[in-house]
């Protein structure tokens, strides 16, 4: 019973360790597709304005 009490503080233990670890890389996973997302919309902005002044003109 009493080793059983211990494995299982140790698990959360271990736990909240990989949960961290995991949290950390998925904040800078996260932020990198917000970046890229950020880029490729202001690039598909550009792309749509220039299309728009293009047709207008022609």
């Amino acid at each position: 019973m009493n080793s059983q009490t211990t494995n299982k503080s140790f698990d959360s233990m271990t736990t909240c360790l990989i949960y961290s670890s995991l949290k950390d890389r998925l904040k800078h996973r996260l932020h990198l597709c917000f970046m890229i997302i950020i880029i490729v919309d202001v690039y598909l902005i550009n792309i749509e304005h220039g299309c728009s002044k293009f047709f207008t003109f022609s």
